[in-house]
């Protein structure tokens, strides 16, 4: 029985962007032809499109792309010498579920409360959503350190 590939965290990522920006496209027209163009609405169309389809686009795309190129250049080489590492062991999956969750909540609350006007959950959901940024980045340099020579698995005993 064939069984179907489980989705990772950067095909969540693609599927939140796409999500961004299929009700971005529509509302902004919607905007733009009933002439609701007040700043609070034009704050939350921008984080979405930028945070929301952009910024989950770009980190989604990171996750597949980093962890290849440094697999490639680092441990390349030693495949069918030595164990090497997946790449998907390369990336803390943990660590990028969190900042997953961290960045959608972050950014609902932080469009939600630009369009309300609410300072506080605005700052709040802003905070959430930077740590949820600084969680992925962090989780990118753990795996360019791969690139270090320490990090290499050990040699097999023949």
């Amino acid at each position: 029985m064939r069984r179907r590939k489980v989705l990772d965290v950067s095909q969540y990522h693609s599927i939140a962007a796409l999500a961004y920006l299929s009700l971005l496209m529509p509302l902004g027209i919607v905007v733009t032809l009933f002439g609701w163009q007040r700043p609070a609405v034009l704050v939350a169309l921008g984080l979405a499109a930028l945070v929301g389809w952009l910024g989950q686009s770009i980190i989604g795309y990171l996750y597949k792309i980093v962890p290849f190129l440094i697999w490639h250049a680092r441990y390349g080489p030693l495949v069918g010498r030595q164990k090497v590492p997946l790449m998907r062991e390369m990336v803390h999956e943990q660590w990028a579920w969190m900042s997953w969750w961290l960045i959608n909540i972050g950014l609902l609350g932080a469009i939600f409360s630009a369009l309300f006007t609410w300072i506080w959950p605005l700052q709040i959901a802003s905070g959430l959503l930077g740590v949820g940024f600084v969680l992925a980045a962090v989780n990118m340099g753990g795996i360019v350190r791969h690139l270090e020579k320490r990090y290499a698995p050990a040699p097999q005993a023949k």
